[in-house]
């Protein structure tokens, strides 16, 4: 058994070693050599400079001579032009340069000029980028146009104008719906009064049926009938001479008004 321990312990220690031994390589001291060389700042300054050159000299052409320059087999003059072209019209003709804010920006093995000039329009900003890999040489160029101070100016002016309109333009629809509003409201609330004036008006009372007076009618009748009854009983006596307790004495005739005769 302890034999065994023993070869185990020497198999742990022949391991351990073998790692130290594969580990400590990797934290030996080495040197790194950067992925390009340094830039001296003599050779970025003479970029600044050859790239204000090629401004000045790319500005100065005439619109034939730029169509020239476009059939260069040099891609970087065609560039360039194409660039310079998007924007003539709205820069106009170049003025000066702001040598003092020209930088340059160091990415590796390009290197990007940046050079603010001021043309007879509208100032601008102007880059070119420089391949440093082999020789060196120019390999774009590229123009944004920067909007003056009057074009700033009459930019917020109109932005300003635009914002009022159409805050009053808001102000104008609320002010119309709370109108509506209130006429809608004005509305529902006559008609609310109008129904309950009339629940509220009482319904006028009924004609009072008019009083039978037939008890009245029926006593004229009664009248009548006894007289014409004497008259007739009088001139039978008459013409006949009947006198005495033969004659007729009415004393009362009523009418039966029972409309059930039996025959």
């Amino acid at each position: 058994m302890s034999k065994n321990w023993k070869k185990l312990g020497s198999l742990f220690l022949s391991l351990t070693c073998a790692l130290v031994m594969s580990v400590v390589p990797a934290f030996a001291e080495t040197k790194s050599t950067p992925a390009y060389l340094p830039v001296e700042e003599s050779t970025l300054d003479n970029m600044l400079s050859t790239s204000e050159s090629l401004i000045d000299e790319l500005c100065g052409y005439g619109d034939e001579e730029l169509e020239v320059l476009k059939t260069s087999d040099y891609s970087f003059t065609v560039r360039a032009v194409e660039a310079w072209q998007s924007v003539k019209d709205e820069l106009g003709a170049l003025v000066s340069y702001d040598t003092e804010a020209a930088t340059y920006e160091v990415d590796g093995d390009f290197v990007t000029c940046t050079i603010p000039a001021q043309f007879e329009l509208n100032p601008a900003t102007v880059r070119v980028y420089w391949n440093m890999v082999g020789q060196q040489q120019a390999t774009d160029m590229t123009f944004t146009v920067e909007s003056s101070m009057n074009v700033l100016m009459g930019e917020a002016g109109m932005n300003t104008v635009t914002g009022l309109c159409v805050v009053f333009v808001v102000l104008i629809f609320l002010v119309f719906i709370i109108y509506m509003f209130g006429k809608i409201g004005a509305g529902n609330k006559t008609q609310t009064t109008e129904t309950q004036k009339k629940a509220e008006t009482p319904a006028p009372a009924p004609a009072p049926a008019p009083a039978v007076q037939a008890p009245a009618a029926a006593a004229q009748d009664d009248i009548e009938l006894q007289i014409v009854l004497g008259m007739a009983i009088a001139m039978y006596e008459e013409e006949t001479g009947a006198v005495g307790g033969d004659s007729y004495v009415v004393r009362s005739i009523r009418r039966n008004r029972k409309n059930n005769w039996k025959r």
